[in-house]
Order: C-alpha cells, then sequence, then structure tokens
C-alpha cells in the first residue's frame, strides 16, 4: 500500500501521452500553414509572369503601330523611341518575376523536403493550380466557437490540466503511511561444517512507513503541483485571448482582400475599354501616344493588383482555417 498513489500516477501518464499527441498535431499545422504560404507565394510569382508577358506583347504592338505610322509618313518617330524606351523598361519587370518565381519554387521545394532530380532546376517545377473560385469565410461567431472546439493547443491545455490533478492528488497521497507486506520460504544452515541439519520455515511481516520529518519536502511538492495547475489555466486564458485575436484578424484580412479583388475586377473591365479606345484613337490620330501608354500601364497594375489580392485572400484564409485548427 503507497497511499493510493499508482492510479493517478498512471492517469496522469496518460493524459500527458495524449497531450503529446496534440502538439504534434499543432506541429502538422504549422508546417502546413507554412507549405499554403510557400505554395501561395509561386503561385504569386507565376501569375505575376503572365501579367508582365502580358503587358510585354501590348507594348510591342504599340512600338509595332508607332513604326508603322512613322514609316507611312503619319506619325512622328518620337512616338517610336517612346514606344521602344518603354518596352524597354517593362523588360527589367518580367525578368524580377521570373527570378521570384524560381525563389519562391525554391522554397516550395525545401518546405516539401523534394530534391532535385539529376540535371534538374527550379526551370523544370511546374506547379499545378489556380485561384480558389469560392470567397466566403465564416461568421465570426461561429468561427470563435470552431476555434475553441477544434485548437489542439486547446486540447494540449485541457490535458496538461488533467495530468496535473492528477499529479497534485499523486503529492497528496504522498503524505500517508505506506505499508509492505512480505512472505517468504527459506532454508538454513551451518556454512563451515559438514552437517547437513538445517532450518528451514515461513517468514512473513508487515512494515509501515511514514517519515515524521522530511524538512517539508513532501509538503513543497503539493504546493509544487498547485503552482503547475495554476500556470497550467493562466496559459489557458492566455491561449483563449490570442484565439481571439487570430481569428478576427485574420477574417479582417480574408474581408479586406476579398473587397480589393472585387473592386480590382471593375477596374480591369474599365483599364481594358480604356486601352481599347486609347488606341483606336491613338490609330486614327486623335489620341497622343502617351495615353496609349499610361492606360496601358493603368492596366497592367490592375492585373497586378488582382493578382496580389487573389493571394492575400488565399494566404488569410489559410491562416483563418489554421486559427480555427481545420488547416488539412
Amino acid at each position: 500500500y503507497t497511499g493510493g498513489t499508482f492510479k493517478p500516477d498512471y492517469e496522469s501518464a496518460a493524459r500527458n501521452q495524449d497531450a503529446l499527441r496534440y502538439q504534434s498535431k499543432t506541429a502538422r499545422q504549422d508546417v502546413l500553414l507554412s507549405l499554403h504560404e510557400t505554395f501561395l507565394g509561386a503561385l504569386l510569382a507565376r501569375q505575376e509572369i503572365g501579367v508582365q508577358e502580358e503587358s510585354l506583347r501590348l507594348l510591342e504592338e504599340q512600338l509595332a503601330l508607332a513604326r508603322n505610322r512613322y514609316d507611312a509618313g503619319v506619325g512622328p518617330k518620337f512616338d517610336v523611341l517612346q514606344a521602344d524606351v518603354a518596352l524597354a523598361n517593362e523588360r527589367p519587370a518580367l525578368l524580377r518575376a521570373r527570378n521570384s518565381y524560381r525563389t519562391q519554387i525554391e522554397r516550395l521545394r525545401r518546405v516539401i523536403g523534394l530534391p532535385y532530380g539529376d540535371g534538374q532546376g527550379p526551370g523544370e517545377v511546374e506547379i499545378v493550380g489556380d485561384w480558389a473560385s469560392d470567397y466566403s469565410i465564416p461568421e465570426l461567431d461561429q468561427a470563435l466557437a470552431d476555434a475553441a472546439a477544434n485548437r489542439p493547443e486547446v486540447r494540449d491545455l485541457q490535458l496538461q490540466r488533467e495530468a496535473g490533478e492528477q499529479d497534485l492528488l499523486v503529492a497528496r497521497r504522498g503524505l500517508r503511511p505506506q505499508v509492505d507486506a512480505f512472505a517468504a520460504y527459506g532454508f538454513l544452515n551451518e556454512r563451515f561444517t559438514d552437517t547437513d541439519d538445517y532450518l528451514n520455515g515461513w517468514v512473513t511481516g508487515l512494515q509501515a512507513t511514514w517519515p515524521i520529518w522530511d524538512g517539508r519536502a513532501r509538503t513543497g511538492r503539493v504546493l509544487q503541483q498547485g503552482s503547475r495547475l495554476l500556470q497550467i489555466d493562466l496559459q489557458a486564458e492566455d491561449l483563449r485571448l490570442q484565439i481571439g485575436e487570430e481569428v478576427r484578424r485574420n477574417r479582417f484580412d480574408c474581408e479586406l482582400a476579398r473587397e480589393i479583388r472585387r473592386s480590382s475586377e471593375r477596374v480591369i473591365e474599365q483599364a481594358e475599354e480604356a486601352v481599347r479606345l486609347a488606341r483606336n484613337r491613338f490609330e486614327a490620330g486623335g489620341a497622343r501616344q502617351l495615353d496609349v501608354l499610361q492606360s496601358q500601364l493603368g492596366l497592367t497594375r490592375a492585373r497586378l493588383d488582382q493578382a496580389n489580392a487573389d493571394h492575400d485572400f488565399m494566404v488569410a484564409r489559410a491562416r483563418l482555417l489554421r486559427s480555427l485548427g481545420r488547416l488539412e
């Protein structure tokens, strides 16, 4: 009899084992979030390449149009030089976008742990996927409830507290006396004689141990376990506030990115129409080439804004799902 410490000691170990499983779930979701963010960064870089290539194509068409007008004697050479300079200024943006894509591929490969094949590099890696078509997000109250129910960190602390309660019970029961029962059957003879005489029989008994004074060591263990429970309660309260702040912030970021994307859709439509009208007027001699170049620049910016808004929404939604404990 050990004062009833065996069962709570076992229960504490079982709770700690379960808590470690939830800690592994937390680590897994952190890795998944890093993977989502890196993949979306590569997706954005790929989108930027497409936007810059389309912008370069429009500028090449504008340069060809300016040259044709100059050769026909209806346009000044200044328009040709202006279009050529605009085209040259656009090429570095495309080069930077391609370099950004290679960098993001390297990061994605490192997060996944994917080695290159022989003679392969970032140029041989092709990502598959596109931006989401669903831009819905959960309501705030539902999101907060889901986070409280699904976050592995919450369940981890709950199990730690349950284990701490069992440890406190062990420490309190350690103040009780311990009783040992023993029994044995033995043989005994003279070791240094030739006689065959020996004694044999059972030996049984009880032994009780109850330290009268241990320098308050056992009482200190009880106080230590009580302090641990208080620390866990404070951590749980801090985690609750942290989860609420994460859910609200990520949801606000989703709303912002969604509104920016909706606005960018209308801007792109207007910018495409502005480019069409400016080019038609330029061909008819009713507009300056600067108007065409400025409208093309506005279209490029609008497309980049839309790509960034898509990226920001997807990242914010991944972070929101992580804060809800539902990232897969």
